[in-house]
């Protein structure tokens, strides 16, 4: 091997992706059992590794060297070997770093609690202390060392400006599990960001709940329309601290991050100790929006008739993804048709068979899927949808809306005029990004692939 990865599950894993964009050198993914690690590295059978889960600890004993960024954290996630000489080092400290900044999230004198207490909690900790915390505890399951405090006692958490997931807990395949639960905790807290060291999916069950309003229950949440940094043509709710009597102009919005930032920073700072040549920091941003471009899923909603199938497909075809129909989904779980779901279960059994249906499409990456016109109807459907995936609501004018098609709720121009009138404001509430078809195709699709 010249250049990889090892651990003992990679299935997850986007590193020989992201190398590969950064150099031509082969990048292979090594999977080792516990008892195969020591064999790997004394036989220093390579140029460089990165190290993950669960070894970024275990790896120590058998390095010659470890530089100041492994020392300080503890925990080693890059290894290179220099003439037979391994020297560890720790590049999760500065993705950490770089994801912090590039998130707008204030360590200054902040209290920080971090979930978890493993190798990447320790690259954390000294990330935040150099970044200026004035308090880092650990919330662990059992309490093993000074600074560790119990994730299970809601004291832990009385203060805490900055909460940052370490653990393994909401990666994908456990893609819905969430370390704690956020809503409950927020009035012992005094929240300045969310971040998680997860990048799959893009979003953990934690950041949605930072950035859903779900996390702020004696206030008042709004959806910000602050762009998100780079040429990504699309804004992103965010959770809002709203004590009663507080001015608008006086609000701040609780910065939430998950990791795909910090995966790109990491990888780039092992590629420069790989090589020891240094890269520029531009490099991070451009293949942090690639990589984002590439895993999101592009979710359509809107009315039935506005175009989201046609349009769906038109994309997929122009960019070489699977496309999707979420009521197809429906009707080949159920085994039926949708008009025969309605006649059988009714509206609500419908509705239930819809959610069970995004919920197998939402763990995917790298798609784009047409949703039913009713979907921004449950919460939790937009919920899943905002694991990987970006809501693109296609408006189309009543007036070009066509009744019938099969679709139970909009057989007529009445029906169909109401079914409007009551789902426009859901589609506006639920969407990231609201685009007009109601001119030709080609313009529509011109739009959508901006996002892509």
């Amino acid at each position: 091997m010249l250049f990889g990865l090892i651990g003992e599950h990679l299935g997850h894993s986007f590193s020989r992706e992201i190398h590969g964009r950064l150099s031509s050198d082969p990048y292979e993914l090594c999977e080792l059992r516990p008892d195969e690690l020591e064999g790997f590295l004394r036989r220093r059978d390579f140029r460089g590794v990165n190290v993950t889960i669960p070894y970024k600890q275990a790896v120590i004993p058998y390095l010659d060297e470890l530089g100041e960024s492994a020392r300080g954290a503890g925990a080693v996630n890059t290894i290179v070997n220099r003439d037979g000489k391994l020297y560890g080092y720790n590049t999760d400290y500065y993705g950490f770093i770089a994801m912090a900044k590039h998130a707008g999230a204030d360590f200054g004198g902040a209290r920080v609690v971090i979930l978890g207490a493993g190798g990447a909690a320790k690259a954390v900790r000294a990330a935040a202390l150099a970044m200026g915390a004035s308090d880092v505890v650990n919330a662990v399951r059992t309490v093993r060392a000074p600074g560790q405090l119990p994730i299970g006692d809601p004291s832990t958490f009385d203060g805490c400006n900055i909460l940052v997931n370490a653990t393994p807990v909401g990666m994908y395949p456990r893609w819905q599990e969430a370390p704690v639960r956020l809503e409950e905790l927020l009035p012992r807290m005094e929240l300045r960001a969310v971040l998680d060291c997860i990048y799959n999916p893009l979003s953990t069950p934690l950041v949605i709940d930072a950035i859903s309003g779900r996390a702020v229950p004696t206030g008042t949440s709004l959806r910000s329309s602050l762009p998100l940094r780079g040429p990504l043509p699309f804004t992103r709710p965010r959770a809002v601290m709203v004590p009663v009597g507080t001015a608008l102009p006086e609000m701040a919005p609780v910065v939430s991050a998950g990791g795909l930032y910090m995966l790109v920073a990491q990888a780039v700072k092992a590629r420069e100790l790989f090589v020891g040549e240094s890269i520029p920091d531009e490099v991070t941003q451009r293949e942090y929006e690639r990589l984002l471009r590439t895993k999101r899923n592009i979710v359509l909603c809107g009315m039935p008739s506005c175009g989201k199938s046609t349009i769906g497909k038109a994309l997929a075809d122009a960019t070489g993804r699977r496309f999707e129909d979420s009521d197809s989904v429906v009707e080949l779980q159920a085994g039926m048709t949708i008009p025969e779901i309605f006649s059988r279960e009714g509206e609500e059994g419908f509705r239930i068979r819809e959610t069970a249906a995004l919920e197998s499409l939402a763990p995917e990456q790298g798609l784009v899927i047409a949703t039913g016109g009713g979907m921004p109807l449950r919460p939790q459907n937009l919920r899943l949808m905002h694991h990987n995936g970006i809501i693109c609501f296609l408006r189309r004018d009543l007036p070009l809306l066509r009744p019938g098609g099969g679709r139970p709720l909009s057989s007529n121009r009445s029906a169909l005029e109401h079914l409007y009138e009551h789902r426009l404001p859901l589609y506006m509430a639920a969407a990231d990004v609201v685009i007009d078809n109601n001119g030709p195709i080609l313009e529509t699709l011109s739009k959508l692939l901006e996002l892509c």
